[in-house]
């Protein structure tokens, strides 16, 4: 199961409500898979250790893909970021989906080389776009999700997203 560890709607759940520039992540939302209270099996400084590294993600909704990157190094030990992280690379490997409504999905911190679709291109909801890491600025595997109401990487207004069939 997927488990939302960071993210919500208030200044305490929602961890990236303090560390943006602007109001861009401020309903972010960072998961993993968790079995048994954990998030990883054995050495947690390993990638694959985690039980989310490598697993599938969906597009959460229809759309366009307006915007990826797909060649950052996964950070080489979970728990630390590689030294060339910076301002321009933050989100690591990530896609932006414009949804034609004025909403726009970023997903971020995909495996390096794992997205599978490309700008352009249209997606719907459920349908696989590339596999979980941990690029950028990302202490551990997770897919770090927000909505936001620009285009813009990492800009604009975030947006409440609505979700079904969670506990």
């Amino acid at each position: 199961e997927w488990y939302v560890f960071v993210g919500g709607r208030t200044h305490l759940d929602g961890g990236h409500h303090f560390v943006t520039r602007g109001t861009g992540q401020r309903y972010a939302y960072d998961i993993a898979i968790v079995i048994d209270g954990s998030s990883f099996s054995g050495d947690n400084s390993k990638n694959e250790n985690h039980y989310c590294f490598g697993k599938r993600l969906n597009a959460p909704g229809d759309g366009k893909i307006i915007a990826l990157e797909n060649n950052i190094d996964d950070n080489y030990v979970s728990g630390s970021v590689n030294s060339y992280i910076n301002d321009s690379n933050l989100a690591g490997n990530y896609i932006i989906i414009d949804h034609l409504n004025g909403e726009h999905s970023m997903l971020a911190h995909f495996k390096k080389g794992t997205i599978i679709v490309s700008v352009g291109d249209m997606v719907t909801k459920g349908q696989e776009v590339g596999k979980a890491g941990n690029s950028g600025n990302s202490t551990g595997p997770h897919l770090h999700y927000h909505l936001q109401n620009t285009p813009e990487y990492l800009d604009g207004i975030g947006l409440t997203a609505q979700f079904l069939n969670y506990y």
